[in-house]
């Protein structure tokens, strides 16, 4: 039955996959069990390696992993967001925490007991907002957000009308909210229901950012309010893990699409993009929702056709990116990597960890040029492995707003440096002796009358001998004893350090 306004189809009543959302259940543990969150336990840099691939949406886009991610910028705390559905669970585990508030703007009554219970609502607000680090299910992409919930049709009856819709667009205004989640759509327009959003996007303060689906036709047509002048229109993304790469879902397209986002459907690519308008806020309040939707669209990864096309828009949204240039108002920060270029080391070292250092966002990465002489792993860990010259490359990809950088650090790796002992022995004679080095190709002895060896007599000892006898010295004469070993490798040889001076008066 048609009432006052016209008849606003939900997202969940499309069809997925060959499957109708005639019965949601179907689609909503699909929805749940998305890479659009997942548990919280895995979303660490421990588990970063062997989860990329399986919760892309969470590290490829930059929500979470190693080094500064959106999350370290933002979590959506103290951002006021209402999403707009046919039900919602209310007492949800990981949606109880975060509700601010709840409006059925059919009966026009507030309260969590107004709400009705509907799996499509509670899936959608749980992608924008679920609660993070509980240990329990999933993480929104604004796990931190203040929660409104807003009921647009009557009891879960899978469809809206303009007159709630519009209902809720006041309640949350009232409310402060900063961004609308809508996942519904239809084909009719509405010039009332696109003033209401206009008059709330464009309010000098506090201004609304709205975000709807796109719709799942899988051709091409306006569907409303997605395509409404001031609404962020958005479409959907599959991802395979085999190609590792994002393809545009069956969604509706048209030239008012403006970004794409992960999701099976529209239904679940709108709160992703909602989530990270949430961000936005947090990182820059002061931005209307006109300066939040340019970020977005700005920020964008150009997919599909060079530039702006009606599948993509302006492209895959990249939540890192856009938080930063919230924050810093930039879109682009040179940088370089920062810590000691080269070492010396002997053979023997225990390892140890190189000091680069970055600005901004993004995790190193490492490679030994001449792993036989120092390898390095993925934290910067270097351990010697033989003596000679390795250089080791630290690079970071570009990531967010800051550029790639790369760095080379020499690693030079000698003998260890010998222990000798001397003594006087028969007359005008002195005795000397050390430790085998057992990869030295040989060792180098000085004699000199003078503490700084300006001059000096030298001598070549062979690898397999650790004692010396110097004879022919004059009594009562003091000199300076100091040897070194060496190691033979590609027509050069690679010196130990001097071993400690020693001195001695010729006595006998």
């Amino acid at each position: 039955m048609r009432k006052n306004g016209h008849f606003l189809i939900l997202a969940a009543m499309i069809l997925m996959m060959g499957t109708s959302l005639h019965n949601p259940g179907n689609f909503y543990e699909r929805t749940n069990r998305s890479d659009c969150f997942t548990n919280d336990t895995e979303i660490s840099s421990v588990r970063y390696k062997s989860n990329k691939h399986k919760y892309h949406s969470i590290f490829q886009m930059g929500l979470a992993g190693p080094g500064l991610t959106a999350w370290n910028y933002a979590t959506g705390k103290g951002v006021n967001v209402a999403v707009m559905d046919g039900g919602f669970d209310v007492n949800d585990k990981e949606l109880k925490g975060n509700i601010k508030g709840c409006y059925n703007a059919v009966t026009k009554r507030e309260g969590k007991g107004q709400i009705t219970k509907y799996s499509h609502g509670t899936s959608v607000a749980k992608i924008l907002g679920a609660a993070g680090n509980n240990r329990y299910a999933g993480a929104g992409v604004a796990y931190n957000v203040n929660l409104y919930l807003i009921q647009v049709d009557a009891n879960g009856s899978q469809s809206s009308y303009s007159k709630s819709v519009m209902e809720g667009i006041r309640y949350a205004a009232n409310k402060k909210c900063r961004v609308i989640s809508m996942s519904l759509s239809d084909t009719i327009y509405d010039a009332k229901m696109e003033a209401a959003i206009n008059e709330a996007y464009s309010k000098s303060k506090n201004s609304i950012l709205f975000a709807a689906s796109a719709g799942n036709k899988g051709k091409e047509e306006y569907r409303y309010p997605s395509s409404y002048r001031n609404v962020l229109s958005v479409s959907a993304l599959n991802y395979s893990s085999n190609t590792r790469k994002y393809t545009a879902a069956a969604s509706t397209y048209n030239n008012r699409v403006d970004i794409s986002a992960p999701g099976g459907t529209t239904s679940a690519a709108t709160p992703y993009a909602a989530g990270v308008a949430a961000l936005i806020f947090q990182a820059n309040p002061s931005l209307t929702a006109k300066e939040c939707a340019d970020i977005i669209t700005s920020t964008a990864m150009d997919a599909g056709s060079k530039g702006y096309d009606k599948h993509y828009g302006y492209g895959i949204i990249q939540p890192l990116t856009a938080v930063q240039k919230a924050k810093y108002g930039r879109s682009y920060i040179p940088r370089k990597i920062s810590g000691t270029s080269s070492y010396k080391k002997s053979y023997g070292t225990k390892p140890f960890t190189l000091n680069a250092k970055i600005a901004g966002s993004g995790s190193l990465s490492y490679k030994s040029g001449n792993a036989k002489v120092a390898s390095v792993n993925g934290s910067g860990k270097v351990t010697i492995r033989g003596t000679g010259r390795a250089v080791i490359k630290a690079s970071v990809p570009k990531s967010g707003i800051y550029s790639s950088a790369s760095k080379n650090i020499t690693i030079n790796v000698s003998l260890k440096r010998p222990s000798l002992s001397i003594k006087n022995i028969k007359k005008k004679k002195l005795s000397l002796s050390w430790k085998k080095e057992k990869r030295a190709s040989g060792y180098e002895i000085y004699i000199a009358p003078n503490s700084k060896f300006k001059k000096y007599k030298k001598y070549m000892i062979k690898k397999s001998q650790i004692k010396k006898t110097v004879s022919r010295l004059k009594k009562n004469k003091k000199y300076w004893v100091r040897m070194r070993s060496y190691k033979t490798a590609g027509g050069r040889k690679i010196y130990s350090s001097y071993s400690k001076v020693k001195t001695i008066k010729i006595r006998k």
